[in-house]
């Protein structure tokens, strides 16, 4: 009885963790169609410079909501308790999505826009469902599993939300499909959330002396920068997130610049991307971690990430020698991320675990922030330019991280 009543409080957070995930994941077969195919007709007139550009600030806008929202929703989450937040979070992504298909179907850019950020705002409840999972788990052990159980639903709700997003978008699978349905079906996900909350969640643990900063992502990126410590692996991890988060969100406008191709190949595209990544996160990666060195995992992970990203560059390649390459990068990205948040984990003490990763998390969500806005401005310019920039980034990364390692006896 006691583990039904334990399940009961776990499976609403695990579900809010889903579906922000989801959310985040479901414009990639979406949003590059809706700005680039002419025939949607979301846009005007406007060149391929303006469309990706207003794309990459599009894209952008959820994680720069995020970057505010996180640290304010973990703050007050501590000082009122976890329900209530989860409560205000789930209804305000319900807002937010619901916005947003609206949006899409009035072809109204800045509502699309106003509902896109809403919802990325009440996504930073990333922090708060890490909380709650810290709260119910009573020991170590519980708390690894609970953790794992998070990476597990991370990678299957990007695989799902691609492809509801692909399929449920595409009106030649159904005349009844629509672009702005899927975001329809998440608010409806969000409903049956949020009831789980209100009806299993028992509220956990309040702190109500602790300060609510609405600028600790600001405030974590200038810790990064002052560390000098951990200074210049936050460097390679930023640029590492800055040129896989760029090289994903502009795939699709990629694949249809260059190929042509339908919404159909992208959705495949991105559910092999998906699987491929829970592949060398949950199989591959538990074996080299007895092998080898986290950090030299993230090496040569960013060394096959350069190099694969480069090789798309070939000229006149056909469409299934430019996936197998992005495949292989994607293989290598996986484990660069697990390996690269190890190395950040193992490079500090145990007492500033907590402090270290909420670092690393604004350092990631800048990079989100930052990669669209680069990513479309190069796209507009020239599409060819977009993977030899995130490489480069890649390469850069793995040049400093060998800097910085390999003259080090590793323990």
């Amino acid at each position: 009885m006691k583990e039904s009543v334990w399940s009961r409080r776990f499976f609403p957070v695990l579900l809010t963790y889903f579906i922000d995930t989801f959310g985040l994941a479901i414009v990639y077969p979406i949003f590059t169609p809706l700005f680039l195919k002419p025939q949607i007709h979301l846009l005007g007139a406007e060149d391929l410079f303006q469309r990706t550009f207003l794309l990459g600030l599009l894209i952008a806008s959820f994680p720069l909501a995020q970057f505010f929202g996180a640290p304010l929703i973990g703050g007050i989450s501590d000082r009122i308790g976890r329900k209530k937040v989860f409560i205000g979070t789930i209804t305000g992504g319900i807002i937010g999505y619901l916005l947003t298909g609206v949006g899409i179907h009035l072809r109204d850019l800045t509502l699309l826009w106003f509902g896109r950020t809403i919802t990325g705002f009440f996504a930073g409840n990333l922090t708060l469902c890490l909380a709650a999972i810290v709260d119910i788990s009573h020991t170590q052990k519980e708390r690894t599993r609970n953790f794992g159980w998070i990476g597990v639903l991370g990678g299957l709700g990007f695989v799902l939300a691609i492809l509801i997003g692909g399929s449920f978008s595409n009106p030649d699978l159904n005349i009844f499909f629509r672009p702005e349905i899927p975001f329809f079906i998440t608010g409806i996900l969000s409903g049956i959330n949020l009831l789980l909350i209100l009806r299993f969640f028992k509220e956990s643990k309040s702190k109500p002396h602790d300060k609510i900063e609405i600028l600790k992502s600001l405030k974590n990126i200038g810790c990064a920068i002052r560390s000098k410590e951990m200074r210049s692996i936050y460097i390679v991890y930023f640029l590492f997130m800055l040129g896989w988060v760029t090289s994903m969100q502009f795939l699709s406008t990629y694949l249809i610049d260059i190929f042509n191709v339908s919404i159909n190949v992208i959705t495949l595209t991105f559910v092999s991307i998906g699987l491929i990544w829970s592949l060398a996160n949950f199989i591959i990666n538990p074996i080299l971690s007895r092998l080898i060195h986290a950090s030299r995992t993230f090496y040569f992970g960013l060394v096959f990430l350069s190099l694969f990203l480069f090789l798309t560059l070939i000229p006149h390649e056909p469409l299934f020698v430019f996936l197998i390459h992005f495949f292989i990068a994607t293989f290598a990205a996986a484990l660069s991320w697990t390996n690269g948040l190890a190395t950040i984990s193992l490079n500090a003490s145990k007492l500033m675990q907590g402090s270290i990763l909420g670092v690393n998390q604004s350092i990631v969500a800048m990079a989100s922030i930052v990669g669209p806005i680069v990513g479309g401005l190069i796209a507009g310019l020239d599409i060819h330019k977009l993977f030899c920039f995130t490489a480069s980034c890649s390469l850069l990364g793995a040049l400093l991280l060998f800097i910085r390692s390999f003259g080090i006896k590793q323990t």
